[in-house]
C-alpha cells in the first residue's frame, strides 16, 4: 500500500537544460551503445559496445524485416572492429579520455579475437582485498574469445584482469553479465547469456545456461557463492537482466518466455544460499506481454520497474508481440501499483494506470523501458522506440490502412518530431512530463541506454548504430552515405545550464598506451575548424531554453510556408521591384544553381532544393561508378557551381554549358569548350549530366546530341520536367503517358538501361506550391505589380509548361556490336 512521502518542492530538468558533450561515438561511428556505466572518482565512465547494429542483424535467427539493411552488413564477423572501448569524462575540463581498448587474443581455432566486446555492466565496490573503491566491469565476450573475465581498476587508467564469478566446479563458459549491484558488502551478479557455438551465428544474447544470482565480498580472490536456487526454481526463467537495492532488500527481475517476468527479493544476510520471496509473477499479470525486467530504480522509498520484450519489442523467435513496455511501483510490503501500461484485473485487484498513460508512455513503437534513474527528487525514465528503424522496414507487406497513413513524406517529418527515444520525468510517481520525444532531436538515437546520477548532474547515453554510414533512401534508389548523427550521444543535464551557453568544442583523448599505440588520426577523429565550431554552437543554441525550443519547433513545422520566410526578411514591404531577373535572383537566394529541386525533409528554400536535386543527379551516375576519373559534360543553370558542389567525385575534368550565361568553359582544363552541345566533338564524354534542358521542344533532337557525345556505354542523368508547352497545349495530339513517350525517345536516341523515376511529389509540386504563393504574397503586398507577377512566373523553371511529370533520369549509350 502506498505511504506517504513528505515532498518538496523539486525543479526538474526539462529538455533545454541538456547540452549534447559526446556525439558520433566519440569520434568513431562504430560506437553504438553506452553499454555500460559508472560515477567514480569526479569522473563519468562509459563502456562501450561496438557495431551493435551489425552484430544484431548478423546473429538474428530470423530473417531481418527490412527493404534494405540500415547499415552495411558484412558476412563475417571477421570484418568488424569487435574491440569494446571504456572511456571518461571530466565535468571539471569538459574532455573526454579513452582509458581502454579491449586487446585482441588467440581464441578458437588460432583465430584473433577481443578480450571484451562490449561492456555490459559497470559499479564501483570495496572488496576485502580492495584499498580503496574499485571500478568493476564484466566485458561481454564473442564466440571466439577463450571465456569471460572480471575487470577492476583503482584508479579508473589501469585496468587488471580478475577471474569471472565462476563457481568451483563449474565448466559453463559465460559470454557476459548484465546485472550487478553492490549490496551489504557484497558484490552480486548474474550471468546474461551464455558463449555461444564459433560454428554457430545465430545466439540469444538474453539466455544463460545457469541462470542464478551469485555474490562475493572478495572478487579479487575469485570466491563466489550461489544465492538462490536455479531459476528461482521454475525452468521458465530463461535469464537475470536486472537488480536494485530499494530499502533493506536486493529486487532481481528474471526473463520468463512463457508466463512473463517474475520479480525476486533478498535481505542478503548471513551466507549463501539466501532466503528470496517472490513479489511479482506472470508479468503482473499482462503474461508474456511483460516478458522481462529491463530496469529498475529506487525512488521515494518504493521500487520502480520498466518492462519489455526482447528483440525490440517484438520477440519473433517465441512468436510474442509486438507491445510497448510498462512502469509499475512496488511498496515495502509487496504491494504494487499500475504507473504506465495497460488496465487489466489481477490476482491483487482491478489495476488502472495511476498516470492515465497506456504502455510506452502512450507509444506502441516504444518496445523497452530501458533505464530509469532517480535524480535531485525525480524519477527519468528512458525507452527504446523501434520508429528509428521504420524507414528501412518493408512497408509492401504493412497493412494498407497502415501503408496509406505513412507515406514518405509524413514519415519524415514524423520522424523528426517524434521519431527516436524517449526520456520522461515525475516528481511523485504518478504525474509525467516528456524531456525529449525525439531522441534530443535525433531520430537516430533510438535508445535510452544509460542514465547517471552524479554531483555534477543527470548524465544520459542514447544508443545510436546507425553510423559512421548509414542507408539514404532516394529517387535513385538506396545508397550508403556518412551519417553525421550516427554514433552513440552522451548529453549532461543540469539546472546550471539553463542561462549557460553551450561549449562549442567536445574535447576527446585516446590515452597513449604501449598496448595499443594509436592516435585520434587512427581512430579518424577529425580535427574541428572554426567555422565547425561556430557551426555546432548556431546548431545548439536554440537548445537553451523551452521556449526556444517552442519557437524551433513551430518554425520547423511552418518552415515550407514562404510567407514566413517573406515576413522574416528585414526590409520595407512597400514599393514596386523593376526587374524579373532581380525578384528570380532573391527567390533562389542568390544561388546560380537554379532548377525545380529536390524538397526533402531538409530542403526548406528553393536554393536548398536546387542543390538537392543536382546532388541526386550526380548520385545516380556515382552509383554506376560512371563519373570516377571520367571526362563529364554538365548542361544546367549553375554548371559551374554544380561542378564545384560535386568535386568530391573527382572526374579528370568537366565542361561546363551554362544557359545563363554567355560562354561555358571547362573545369581543370584551358581548352574553350563550344557555345553549344553540338558544336562539342563526338564520343568526347564519358557522362552527361543534364538538368532541365529537354523541356518543351527538341526532345529527340536533344537526346541525339547527347548520343553523339557521349563515349560507348557512357551514361546520361538527367533531371526533367515533362509536360506540353502551354501555348501548344490544345494541339498536343499525343497523348500517350509522358513516361512512356522519354522511355521510347532515350531508345530511339540509341539509349539503354533506361529507368525514369517521377519525383514530381517531392520536385514539381512542392517547387509549384512554394513559388506560387511566395510570388502571390509579393503581388498582394503590392512588392510586384500584376505584369511583372505574371513574367516572373513565366521565367521560373517549367512556368511555360503544363507539367504532368517531374523525371529523374539515367541511361547508357549502346555499345556498338561486336565490342565488349
Amino acid at each position: 500500500m502506498a505511504t506517504a512521502i513528505d515532498r518538496k518542492p523539486v525543479q526538474a530538468l526539462s529538455g533545454g537544460h541538456f547540452r549534447r558533450i559526446a556525439e558520433r561515438g566519440f569520434g568513431s561511428g562504430f560506437n553504438h551503445y553506452p553499454y555500460s556505466y559508472a560515477w567514480y572518482d569526479d569522473h563519468l565512465y562509459i563502456g562501450t559496445n561496438r557495431n551493435a547494429l551489425q552484430v544484431i542483424i548478423m546473429r538474428w535467427p530470423f530473417e531481418a524485416p527490412f527493404a534494405h539493411p540500415p547499415v552495411p552488413v558484412p558476412d563475417s564477423y571477421e570484418k568488424l572492429d569487435l574491440r569494446g572501448q571504456i572511456w571518461r569524462y571530466s565535468p571539471k575540463t569538459g574532455a573526454w579520455e579513452r582509458v581502454f581498448r579491449s586487446p585482441m587474443v588467440v581464441g578458437y581455432e588460432g583465430r584473433l579475437a577481443p578480450v571484451a566486446v562490449a561492456f555490459r555492466c559497470m559499479t564501483v565496490f570495496q572488496g576485502k582485498s580492495d584499498e580503496r573503491p574499485a571500478l568493476y566491469t564484466l566485458p561481454v565476450v564473442g564466440r571466439n574469445a577463450p571465456g569471460c573475465a572480471t575487470l577492476r581498476s583503482l584508479d579508473g587508467l589501469n585496468f587488471e584482469k580478475l577471474e569471472p564469478p565462476r563457481i568451483e566446479g563449474e565448466h559453463e563458459n559465460f559470454g557476459g553479465f548484465r546485472a550487478v549491484q553492490p549490496f551489504k558488502g557484497r558484490l552480486w551478479v548474474a550471468p546474461s547469456h551464455s558463449k555461444g557455438d564459433p560454428k554457430v551465428l545465430k545466439t540469444d544474447p538474453n539466455v544463460a545456461e545457469n541462470v542464478d544470482v551469485r555474490c562475493t565480498d572478495d572478487p579479487v580472490n575469485g570466491r563466489w557463492e550461489v544465492s538462490c536456487p536455479p531459476g528461482f526454481g521454475d525452468p521458465a526463467n530463461r535469464g537475470i537482466i536486472e537488480m536494485q537495492v530499494c530499502g533493506d532488500y536486493l529486487y532481481v527481475g528474471t526473463l520468463n518466455i512463457r508466463e512473463g517476468f517474475q520479480v525476486w527479493r533478498t535481505n542478503g544476510e548471513g551466507p549463501a544460499p539466501h532466503r528470496w520471496q517472490k513479489i511479482l509473477d506472470h508479468g503482473a499479470g499482462r503474461g508474456p506481454f511483460n516478458q522481462a525486467v529491463l530496469s529498475m530504480a529506487a525512488f521515494q522509498g518504493n521500487l520502480y520497474i520498466g518492462t519489455a520484450i526482447q528483440n525490440g519489442g517484438h520477440d519473433r523467435s517465441n512468436n510474442i508481440g509486438p507491445a510497448a513496455g510498462e512502469v509499475l511501483r512496488v511498496y515495502p510490503d509487496g504491494s504494487w501499483d499500475l504507473v504506465v501500461g495497460f488496465p487489466r484485473l489481477t490476482n491483487q485487484g482491478l489495476k488502472i494506470p495511476t498516470s492515465g498513460m497506456g504502455p510506452g508512455f502512450d507509444n506502441p513503437l516504444a518496445g523497452y523501458i530501458w533505464r530509469m534513474c532517480a535524480h535531485d527528487g525525480a524519477l527519468y525514465v528512458g525507452t527504446f522506440d523501434v520508429s528509428s528503424y521504420v524507414p528501412y522496414m518493408d512497408r509492401s507487406i504493412w497493412p494498407a490502412h497502415v501503408a496509406n497513413l505513412f507515406d514518405d513524406e509524413t514519415l519524415d517529418r514524423f520522424l523528426k518530431h517524434r521519431g527516436g527515444a524517449e526520456l520522461w520525468r515525475t516528481t511523485d510517481g504518478d504525474n509525467w512530463l516528456p524531456v525529449t520525444r525525439n531522441g534530443f532531436n535525433n531520430f537516430y538515437n533510438f535508445g535510452i541506454r544509460a542514465l547517471v546520477s552524479s554531483p555534477a548532474g543527470l548524465f544520459v547515453g542514447a544508443a545510436n548504430p546507425f553510423g559512421p554510414k548509414v542507408a539514404v533512401r532516394t529517387p535513385s534508389g538506396w545508397r550508403y552515405e556518412d551519417n553525421p548523427r550516427g554514433g552513440l550521444e552522451i548529453w549532461h543535464g543540469s539546472l546550471d545550464h539553463a542561462d549557460a551557453p553551450p561549449s562549442d568544442t567536445v574535447e576527446l583523448h585516446a590515452l597513449p598506451r604501449a598496448s595499443e599505440g594509436l592516435s585520434l588520426a587512427h581512430m579518424g577523429i577529425e580535427a574541428e575548424t572554426e567555422e565547425s565550431r561556430a557551426a555546432m554552437f548556431l546548431a545548439e543554441e536554440t537548445e537553451l531554453h523551452a521556449v526556444g525550443q517552442l519557437h524551433d519547433s513551430l518554425w520547423e513545422a511552418c518552415q515550407l510556408n514562404p510567407v514566413l520566410h517573406l515576413a522574416d526578411q528585414e526590409k520595407d514591404l512597400v514599393g514596386l521591384t523593376a526587374s524579373v531577373g532581380t525578384e528570380i535572383d532573391e527567390y533562389f537566394h542568390h544561388t546560380p544553381i537554379r532548377n525545380v529541386g529536390y524538397w526533402s525533409t531538409d530542403s526548406t528554400t528553393p536554393a536548398q532544393a536546387a542543390r538537392a536535386l543536382a546532388a541526386e543527379v550526380f548520385a545516380v551516375l556515382s552509383s554506376q561508378d560512371a563519373i570516377a576519373d571520367k571526362q563529364v559534360l554538365i548542361i544546367a543553370r549553375g554548371a559551374e557551381e554544380i561542378a564545384k558542389q560535386s568535386s568530391e567525385f573527382s572526374p579528370r575534368y568537366v565542361t561546363c554549358i551554362d544557359p545563363s550565361v554567355a560562354a561555358p568553359h571547362k573545369w581543370f582544363s584551358r581548352r574553350r569548350a563550344p557555345a553549344t552541345i553540338d558544336q562539342l566533338p563526338a564520343e568526347s564524354h564519358d557522362a552527361v549530366i543534364w538538368i532541365e534542358g529537354f523541356a518543351g521542344v527538341g526532345l529527340s533532337s536533344n537526346l541525339r546530341h547527347v548520343a553523339r557525345v557521349l563515349r560507348s556505354g557512357g551514361w546520361l542523368s538527367a533531371a526533367e520536367i515533362a509536360g506540353t508547352r502551354l501555348d501548344q497545349f490544345a494541339k498536343d495530339a499525343d497523348s500517350s503517358p509522358t513516361v512512356t513517350r522519354f522511355a521510347e525517345a532515350l531508345r530511339a536516341a540509341g539509349f539503354e538501361n533506361c529507368e525514369l523515376r517521377d519525383i514530381a511529389r517531392v520536385g514539381w509540386r512542392r517547387f509549384h506550391q512554394h513559388s506560387r504563393q511566395y510570388f502571390l504574397t509579393k503581388l498582394l503586398l503590392q512588392q510586384v505589380d500584376a505584369d511583372l507577377h505574371r513574367l516572373i512566373v513565366e521565367a521560373l523553371p517549367g512556368g511555360s509548361l503544363a507539367v504532368d511529370a517531374h523525371l529523374l533520369i539515367s541511361a547508357q549509350k549502346v555499345n556498338p556490336r561486336g565490342t565488349e
